[in-house]
């Protein structure tokens, strides 16, 4: 998971460096009713690191914070996570804005996202017999 709680860490300071004006003291933006398990600012930074370490899936990700449960103590469930991240999503937007701002500094570098896609060859295989009893 190339070390997914370093990563973590590294973003949940980017958003509250980004966003502190935004935040209360536990790191949530301020909204009526109880206060939440796990921060808004835990929330986003999660969403950004699953996005950065390129894990697509929501099941895959939360199979593996499952499995190592000190990297995140306060996780949430799945359908509270995802109700939590539509809610931020303007502002996971202008974060990620802001931080592409500032890695691209001359105006000729380009970050290019590459990912293998599983492809068929055009080649056919040919069927081998493994095991070859005589009929009658």
């Amino acid at each position: 998971m190339h070390n997914f709680k370093e990563t973590f860490a590294r973003v949940l300071k980017m958003v509250h460096q980004h966003l502190s004006d935004r935040f209360d003291g536990h790191g949530n933006i301020p909204k009526p009713g109880p206060r939440p398990k796990l921060s808004d600012a835990a929330v986003m930074a999660l969403s950004l690191s699953s996005e950065i370490l390129s894990i697509d899936s929501e099941n895959r990700l939360f199979t593996h914070l499952r499995r190592y449960p000190k990297t995140i103590p306060a996780l949430i469930d799945r359908s509270g996570y995802n109700v939590r991240r539509r809610k931020l999503f303007s502002f996971i937007e202008s974060l990620r804005q802001r931080i592409v701002q500032e890695l691209n500094l001359d105006p000729l570098v380009f970050i290019i996202d590459t990912m293998n896609l599983p492809h068929k060859s055009g080649q056919l295989v040919k069927r081998q017999v493994l095991i070859k009893i005589p009929f009658p």
